[in-house]
């Protein structure tokens, strides 16, 4: 790896679903992208050729081995897939491939190899297939990343909102929405805000 600045970890999301293929479309439109991809190779190889691009997959044992060179997704093996899972059907194969992938990203983020962490899309019944508990990314990154207190926020170039409730029903959230749970989400947006340098966090503003 050159000293160009730290590589963003990619998750493979499940390998039956459509985050392979949105990975390889996202870094054939950015070719200087300094990103490593964390699932199975295989998975990635099928996205490549259902796309139609030449790109190449690079096999890794460890993010110091990638160089990022135009045309090669640097694929870090996440878990232990042996037959490429077929596409659009929920199966426990599937689930434990794409926890396993965020597993080793949170991983590697926490031992100061990676700069952040893009989540492919995962598949909530599959885990569950494969006994995985955790409704959603958010979930397993405060767990795995050890944080206390965490929030979904949803953001583009406009708005920027952090929800006070998360993969619940409708009554629940009903339920958990309190006076309590509002404010602990208002500050935690507003520290938020202000760690990553928003101008005008202190007045309301996540405007940057």
């Amino acid at each position: 790896m050159t000293n160009q600045g730290k590589p963003l970890a990619i998750t493979m999301g499940d390998p039956s679903g459509i985050g392979p293929e949105i990975i390889v479309k996202a870094l054939v439109a950015q070719p200087d992208a300094r990103a490593v991809v964390f699932g199975c190779p295989k998975v990635m190889k099928r996205a490549i050729d259902t796309i139609g691009t030449d790109h190449t997959v690079r096999p890794l044992q460890c993010v110091r081995e990638a160089r990022f060179a135009l045309g090669v997704i640097e694929v870090l093996r996440a878990g232990n897939l042996t037959d490429l899972p077929p596409f659009g059907q929920i199966c426990a194969d599937s689930g434990q491939a794409a926890i396993d992938a965020i597993q080793r990203a949170i991983a590697s983020a926490l031992d100061g190899q990676m700069s952040g962490i893009v989540a492919a899309p995962i598949h909530k019944e599959a885990l569950s297939q494969a006994g995985i508990k955790y409704p959603g990314h958010t979930e397993m990154l405060a767990d795995f990343g050890g944080a206390e207190r965490v929030a979904m926020l949803l953001g583009n170039d406009e708005i920027r909102t952090v929800l006070v409730t998360i993969h619940c029903s409708l009554s629940d959230a009903i339920k958990g929405g309190n006076f309590e749970a509002q404010m602990a989400a208002i500050r935690l947006a507003h520290e938020g805000a202000t760690a990553l340098g928003y101008d005008g966090a202190a007045r309301g503003s996540c405007r940057p």
